[in-house]
């Protein structure tokens, strides 16, 4: 259950980077804000759903 925990963590770090790249209207290279958001959501998702998988198969 470690790595679901490690994801989320790193997707909330890239909501936030990709909160402040809108807010601030910066962008590098490939590092655009909705980038950076998509990113961050989809792996909250995954391991949100990962987690789920798991704790049903272990009931």
């Amino acid at each position: 259950m470690r790595i679901p925990r490690l994801l989320i963590i790193f997707g909330a770090l890239l909501v936030i980077v990709g909160a402040i790249f809108k807010l601030m209207h910066w962008g590098i290279g490939f590092l655009q804000a909705n980038t950076l958001l998509g990113v961050g959501v989809a792996c909250i998702v995954v391991a949100l759903v990962v987690m789920a998988i798991s704790r049903l198969i272990n009931r």
